[in-house]
């Protein structure tokens, strides 16, 4: 049943029970009990639908989201940085020129947090633990979301970038 019909059946058994009402003593007890009953089950079925409507709309916003990110993630392949041999995803060349013209600026996502269905932008630190000086230092690619840390050189971007 559409969420308009039960409208109109909680609306016309509403009529009906303020007509039975309105008829006082008249009516048998047993015929207006069935009538408010029927009330009652026709605005729990309202309900009920309007609570359905609700979750279909959650799944089609979690399908969108689902095939927003199928395409985004085209937009990425897996790198291995050297020296240090960690993985991070980049920009794919070829999308290179559509993310240029949106004004993205070069980056790196997260592996981790790609496999979970999100782009988290890698953030370059300083790596405390190389304990040489920060001239010759070893960086880390740093993820704001699952804290993964990726060692990379300071000139990673330099030595080959994802937007040429």
């Amino acid at each position: 049943m559409a969420i308009v019909e039960a409208a109109a059946a909680t609306a016309a058994v509403t009529q009906a029970l303020k007509l039975l009402r309105s008829l006082g003593n008249k009516i048998p007890p047993e015929v207006l009990e069935a009538v408010t009953e029927a009330y009652s089950h026709a605005l729990t079925s309202q309900q009920e639908q309007l609570e359905l409507i609700g979750k279909v709309q959650e799944l089609e916003a979690t399908i969108a989201k689902y095939d927003n990110w199928e395409t985004e993630k085209d937009h990425y392949e897996l790198y291995q940085i050297k020296p240090s041999g960690g993985f991070v995803y980049r920009l794919r060349k070829e999308c290179v020129q559509d993310c240029v013209q949106d004004a993205e600026p070069d980056h790196y996502i997260c592996p981790n947090c790609y496999g979970n269905r999100r782009k988290s932008i890698l953030q370059m630190d300083y790596n405390p633990k190389a304990n040489i000086s920060r001239r010759f230092a070893t960086f880390l690619l740093t993820c704001t979301c699952c804290e993964a840390e990726i060692p990379c050189p300071r000139d990673i971007f330099a030595q080959e970038t994802p937007n040429p």
